[in-house]
Parts: C-alpha cells; structure tokens; sequence
C-alpha cells in the first residue's frame, strides 16, 4: 500500500526527530564525547558571580593563571560522576590552576546541600540566570573550557571526564 503525503511527512519527521535524539545523547557524555583544542583561540568571555559563601569572583581576576571552567549542575549524571575527579585535580594542582565549577540555573541551597554532601572545596559559581553559561555557548552540560595564561580559550571538552586520566590529559597536552 502507498503512503500518502502525510504518511510521508510524518515518516521524515519520525527521522529527523531520532538523528536530533541520537546527535543530543553523542553530545551529552556517551560514546563519541568530544574534546578539543581550538585552532584559533579566542578571549573568554569574563564574568563575575556569586560563590556558594556568597563572595564575587571573576575570570579576570585569574589573570596570567591556567583556568578550568566546568559547566554543569546537581540534576545531571555525568557531572556528578565527573564531580570527584575536578576535586581530586584541585587538591593536587591548586597552586598551578584554577578551576572554576559553574552551575547553571539551580538554587543556591541545592547545590550547597550536594557540595557539603560530596566534600567539595573546589570553587562553585552559581550562574543562576544562566546568563554566563549562554556567554559561552553551552548548550550541553557538563561543557569544559581550558582558558590559557593569556585570556584566551585554548580547549573545549563536551561531556564528562571519565577518569583522572583523561582530566589530566585535557589539562596538560
């Protein structure tokens, strides 16, 4: 039997709708993460937010210094996952780099509550208008950038880091 029109149409739109699901879960952290280096680096944007004690902090003030700047939130597997490893980095490297965790959109409270519940001492912003995370394009958490010495984003990684291996590899190479 042949399809009519709009059998067609909503067969092509059943398609385009399972490639936008598959093309999303690659970028969000399965299989076919991606990372890289950035052929023509180009100035982070700076910002200034709230920590969870409540002080401001600003990319400029880092000036001169290797700075990690990790996208994520409480509510998402893979950035819990990744959590311990960027706090591990911290403890080791804390006088080589900076690693700046900003949380887009939640409360306060909620990421406090996750913060103290994983003995996290690493920096937390909170970008609760998510108005830094757009400035950056993030359009999938959790989204790393490595900001160079001079200002400028030198690498991007989309989805979690598996293990300290990689985490240190992404930092170092």
């Amino acid at each position: 039997m042949a399809k009519t029109g709009l059998g067609r149409t909503v067969s092509k739109i059943r398609l385009l709708l399972g490639v936008g699901l598959a093309i999303t879960l690659i970028a969000m952290g399965l299989p076919g993460q991606s990372s890289q280096m950035l052929a023509a680096p180009k100035k982070a944007p700076d910002f200034t937010l709230s920590t969870l004690e409540g002080d401001m902090v600003s990319l400029s003030d880092f000036q001169g210094q290797l700075v990690l700047i990790n996208f994520w939130a409480t509510r998402c597997h893979p950035c819990r996952e990744e959590m311990p490893y960027l706090e591990k980095l911290f403890r080791e490297e804390n006088e080589n780099l900076v690693i700046l965790c900003v949380d887009g959109g939640e409360n306060a409270s909620t990421v406090k509550d996750f913060a103290r519940e994983n003995d996290l001492s690493l920096t937390i912003l909170l970008d609760t208008n998510r108005k830094v995370t757009r400035s950056y394009r993030v359009r999938f958490i959790p989204t790393t950038f490595l900001v160079n010495e001079q200002g400028e984003i030198s690498k991007r990684k989309i989805g979690a880091f598996r293990n300290m291996k990689e985490l240190r590899k992404f930092v170092l190479s």
